[in-house]
């Protein structure tokens, strides 16, 4: 057993010393400023991105909805029952949270408002909090619309 471990040690001493030459990482105090220097772009960026999300549901959702609401065989209405339901308020709360992007990341690109946001995170959570639950609604929605 001690065999194993010393060496399990020496293997790990050799990968230690091996990762240290390949390792091209930026210090800590590196990381931080390149960082840093990049949050305005980040969040200029992520305004055209939800701008052009925020359009894109503003055009497209509109005749699906009206389409569903004049069908003759089954038209969408508010209920629990109706599984389009789930669906409508998925895609109008991603109308909503874009839209919501839009203003903070122009309120942060042109008056300088919410500095101290990480925007790189506020970019990951807001797409993750809106492709998740559409991930899984948008497959309910089509079933419905296949088996009626």
């Amino acid at each position: 057993a001690r065999q194993l471990v010393a060496m399990f040690s020496m293997v790990l001493s050799s990968f230690k010393t091996c990762w240290k030459t390949i390792d091209m990482r930026f210090s800590p105090a590196d990381e931080l400023s390149f960082s840093l220097s990049l949050q305005p772009e980040i969040a200029s960026l992520f305004r055209y991105c939800s701008s052009a999300v925020s359009l894109v549901i503003a055009v497209v959702f509109p005749p699906i909805f009206i389409q569903e609401r004049r069908r003759r065989d089954h038209p969408f209405s508010w209920s629990s029952d109706d599984p389009r339901t789930l669906f409508f308020t998925a895609v109008a709360a991603n109308f909503v949270l874009f839209s919501f992007m839009v203003l903070a990341s122009s309120a942060r690109t042109k008056w300088k408002w919410l500095m101290s946001w990480n925007w790189e995170r506020v970019c990951l959570s807001t797409v993750v909090g809106s492709l998740m639950p559409s991930l899984f609604l948008v497959s309910r929605y089509h079933s419905s619309k296949i088996c009626g």
